[in-house]
């Protein structure tokens, strides 16, 4: 994510030229320094809750990464407004995490549940 983020920042770089509303949608300077620590704490964020080197997944583990990362881009979005493509790609990622959570958390209550029950022996009478 941080090499798409510093390809938006390639090809439009910061113009100190443009002033005003003229400089929406453009990067702003510093962008990517700045956008670079959050990826870098939001993967460590998902990787602390999420344990994806685990073999049990729990449904408790996307309850806490689910609305923070639901409530993360929202905020982000309300910032979007006149940001450049760096900041895009900030929120494409944030809500490509938090995707992959909703489907991964629906795999497992719906798909989790059946893979169990099938090895497992009636009780006994």
């Amino acid at each position: 994510m941080a090499l798409a983020a510093q390809s938006y920042f390639r090809s439009d770089p910061p113009n100190p030229a443009l002033q005003g509303t003229a400089a929406y949608g453009h990067n702003a300077p510093g962008a990517f320094e700045t956008a670079l620590p959050w990826y870098i704490f939001e993967l460590v964020f998902l990787l602390v809750v999420l344990r994806p080197w685990s073999r049990t997944r729990t449904p408790k583990r996307f309850g806490i990464a689910i609305p923070a990362l639901g409530l993360w881009f929202g905020m982000l979005l309300f910032g979007a407004m006149h940001q450049g493509g760096v900041y895009y790609a900030h929120a494409l990622w944030i809500f490509g995490a938090w995707l992959g959570c909703m489907i991964t958390l629906v795999y497992e209550l719906v798909l989790g549940n059946k893979a169990e029950g099938e090895g497992a022996e009636a009780p006994p009478p």
